[in-house]
């Protein structure tokens, strides 16, 4: 064997070396993002719906309007 094709034939071995690595990296990020998605999915299901925060929004702004009001009128 020439030195080329021990050269050749160690490229070769490391090329077939990075390409397990590589799959086995896609599976393990295939499956994290897997999780992360029923996670996700998990948390928006407890999520209120618009109507819902407009709803509280609406009624902390009138309970801290009136307040606001009540201490400016007995001071």
């Amino acid at each position: 064997m020439s030195e080329n094709e021990t050269e050749l034939a160690l490229l070769k071995q490391e090329v077939g070396f990075l390409k397990t690595e590589i799959d086995s990296i896609k599976t393990d990020v295939k499956d994290k993002f897997d999780r992360i998605e029923k996670k996700l999915d998990e948390a928006l299901a407890g999520k209120p719906t618009w109507g819902v925060a407009l709803i509280v929004a609406g009624l902390m702004t009138t309970c801290t309007g009136l307040i606001v009001y009540n201490f400016t009128r007995v001071v």
